[in-house]
């Protein structure tokens, strides 16, 4: 993914966002309200996304898109 940036037209650097919870991952995605489970914590949704990040090396702007189906 390729993008310039919106704000100064900059050519943006592709990444992504670390999960730093107890799955540590890629952040995701998910349609809908967050439902609980028991024990408090936030259940897994059946259709979730990865979220994919692009920042602006000159102004720092991140823009973040939830393109591909994570599994």
């Amino acid at each position: 993914m390729e993008s310039q940036c919106p704000k100064c037209s900059e050519e943006m650097t592709a990444g992504h966002i670390r999960d730093m919870g107890l799955n540590s991952g890629v952040l995701t995605w998910s349609e809908g309200e967050a439902e609980k489970n028991t024990l408090g914590n936030i259940k897994a949704a059946r259709v979730r996304y990865s979220i994919e990040a692009l920042r602006c090396p000159k102004c720092g702007l991140v823009e973040m898109f939830a393109l591909k189906r994570a599994y």
